[in-house]
């Protein structure tokens, strides 16, 4: 999963990531950063993006 952040709003969108390439493209989750932009503002100066498996292996 991936979220994608605007630190104006305050809002946070979750994505997979079948539907970020779709949309952006086969990039990096840094380089998704730059290329995302607010729904709400529009801005893109206060966005951030995380992602991260659902799947963690357990430690033996």
């Amino acid at each position: 999963m991936a979220a994608i952040r605007s630190a104006r709003c305050n809002v946070t969108r979750y994505y997979k990531p079948l539907e970020l390439r779709e949309v952006i493209g086969n990039v990096t989750i840094d380089e998704v950063r730059d290329k995302a932009r607010c729904q709400n503002c529009g801005s893109r100066e206060w966005m951030s993006a995380d992602a991260w498996s659902k799947f963690v292996g357990r430690g033996g």
